[in-house]
This record gives C-alpha cells, structure tokens and sequence, in this order.
C-alpha cells in the first residue's frame, strides 16, 4: 500500500499493518516492523476474570451457609434458643 511520502505498508490478508518500507538515504529499502494491534486482548475478553471471581464468591457463600447450619444444629442439639 503506498504512502504519500513514498514508502509502502505491507499489510497482512485482515488489513492490519504489519511494517512500513522507506528508502534511506542511499537507496536501500529498509523495512520498519510494527506491533500489529489486531491481536492484542480486547475489553470483551476478560470476562471469564468475572467469571472465576463470581464463582470464588459463591463458593464463599456456600461454605459460610454450611458452616451457618451446622452450628444451628448443635446448638439446638444442647438446648440452647437459636431464635
């Protein structure tokens, strides 16, 4: 693809740049490599981060309400008021 300037962007089959090619001084083309952006983690792809902290919670929550009955259980079964 080429440049106002004169150099060409080579660009890859989805049209993402993948580095620029100048002429220098003595007419020898040099090719000057970019980071392609297209592959980088996007905002969406952190969901399953929530995921597995939402699951952590409910795990939490699970082991507070067994933990909850069971001390509701023996304390009914010395006879003491639970209410």
């Amino acid at each position: 693809m080429p440049n106002d300037d004169g150099s060409y962007y080579e660009v890859d089959d989805n049209g993402v740049a993948l580095g620029r090619w100048y002429q220098d001084e003595d007419g020898k083309w040099i090719f000057d490599e970019m980071v392609p952006l297209a592959d980088l983690a996007k905002a969406g792809e952190q969901s399953a981060q929530w995921l597995m902290l939402l699951m952590l919670l409910s795990g939490l929550g699970g082991a507070a309400l067994v933990c909850k009955r069971k001390k509701r259980k023996k304390l009914l079964r010395d006879g003491r008021d639970v209410s």
